[in-house]
């Protein structure tokens, strides 16, 4: 076993897989190897080949796993050197996980594990995923296909949504391009749901306050005129029948105390008297009752009268305020549906150039000249994902295939002419094989 060597610059700029070594890693005691064009990796059952795929995938996706370590081991260390001399090197302890980084002079600002996101990405060394978790297809598609947005399509997805936003987020600028479109339409698309529903909420409550509104407003000031009359009316009634007991009263008391001073003669004429000053003092009553009871009845209607005309002139009020709102609503409404609709030409244009021959997405679905992935054949399904892999394998350019041996012969043949026929000097491809034989490393190519 060759003895690790610290990484030196080599004079190259490729940042390409150039040697891989793993220590107590899973089945590995220690092992080290250049991967080529296409190595394939042998041997029996819990020989270790997983264990290799498994420990670049473990460099790439990050994240910590203290079973990896090999049993017996304090700890597993897995170390790739680029072409340039830089070197990656992951330790895994019981209680945590470190990525170092060498940059051999270069980047040296960089922090370790977002360099390493830059080099590759997972659906590389572990590609047939896309095939066993049908649900992340189309997101691993668009990932692979968008690529950073250039300035000129972060100046047209500015324009697109320009009617409901002032600019991208600064954070978000360096995504993918189609994780950026899906992230900017998303809360588009949940606002504008929200527009339309307030909207539909502010029409249907417009209707009935209408529904219940006269044609025209109603005069509020005419109405409290005709009470004030009213009342003072009421109010003079009641005082002229004051006045008119009071004189009644006043001749009636005259008479009384001229006739009490002859009480013995008078007294049958002062019962007569009083009877008569009861009598007019009812009569003046009824009189002025029904008249009174008529202006209470008056005044009461001119309230009620009054009080509804509030009412309606309020809810006409609030309906036209309501048509406003529900106007700039709709407007905003409308301005979230452009919006959506220049994100999605951008996104559809971006689909359009998807880089893999016949590959098209529609409805969310992935077809191949026409046909879903999950009616291709075995061999139409693996160019895809190879495609996909060598799409995400980045400047690492590493791509892994763990159980080769699953494929017929017909199918293993198939990928090595489609590798073949590849025109990416850049890419190395690791299939792992199960054979009768222990654990050996095949150069092919």
């Amino acid at each position: 076993m060759a003895k690790k060597q610290k990484a030196v610059a080599t004079g190259k700029k490729s940042l390409a897989a150039h040697r891989i070594s793993i220590k107590n890693f899973m089945g590995i005691d220690e092992l080290e190897f250049n991967p080529s064009k296409i190595t394939l990796i042998k041997g029996r059952n819990a020989a270790g080949k997983s264990s290799i795929v498994k420990a670049i995938k473990s460099v790439v996706e990050g994240g910590h796993d203290a079973t990896l370590i090999r049993e017996g081991a304090k700890e597993a260390q897995i170390g790739i050197v680029l072409e340039n001399g830089t070197r990656i090197e992951k330790r895994i302890t019981r209680e945590r996980s470190n990525v170092d980084v060498d940059y051999a002079g270069v980047f040296d600002d960089e922090p370790p594990m977002a360099y390493v996101n830059k080099l590759s990405s997972r659906l590389a060394v572990w590609p047939l995923r896309f095939i066993d978790e049908p649900k992340k297809r189309l997101e691993w598609v668009l990932e692979s296909i968008g690529g950073t947005p250039t300035e000129d399509v972060l100046h047209e997805i500015t324009r697109a949504i320009s009617a409901v936003s002032d600019e991208i987020p600064e954070r978000m600028r360096s995504l993918p391009v189609l994780t950026l479109l899906d992230k900017l339409e998303k809360p588009i698309y949940d606002r504008r749901t929200e527009l339309n529903r307030e909207a539909k909420q502010k029409r249907s409550t417009i209707e009935q306050l209408f529904e219940q509104l006269p044609d025209q407003k109603v005069d509020i000031d005419e109405l409290r005129e005709d009470l004030e009359l009213e009342k003072e009316s009421g109010r003079e009634l009641v005082q002229l029948r004051d006045d008119d007991i009071k004189v009644i009263t006043d001749a009636a008391g005259e008479k009384i105390v001229e006739l009490e001073r002859q009480i013995t003669e008078l007294q049958s004429r002062i019962m007569r008297t009083r009877n008569r000053r009861d009598e007019l003092i009812k009569a003046k009553q009824d009189e002025y009752r029904t008249r009174i009871q008529e202006s209470a009845v008056k005044v009461r209607e001119l309230e009620s009268k009054l009080e509804s005309a509030a009412r309606t002139n309020n809810t006409l009020d609030i309906a036209n305020k309501m048509v406003a709102e529900a106007e700039a609503v709709e407007d905003s409404a409308r301005r979230h549906n452009q919006a959506i609709d220049s994100l999605r030409f951008v996104k559809k244009r971006v689909l359009d150039a998807i880089p893999i021959p016949g590959v098209t997405i529609d409805e969310g679905d992935i077809y191949k000249d026409g046909i879903p992935f999950d009616n291709l054949n075995r061999q139409a399904q693996l160019e895809i994902v190879l495609h996909i892999a060598v799409m995400n394998a980045g400047s690492l350019g590493l791509v892994c295939l763990d159980g080769f041996e699953a494929l017929d012969e017909a199918s293993r043949e198939h990928v090595f002419d489609w590798i073949g026929a590849l025109d990416r000097e850049d890419i190395k491809f690791i299939f792992t094989q199960v054979a009768d034989q222990d654990l050996n490393i095949e150069d092919l190519a």
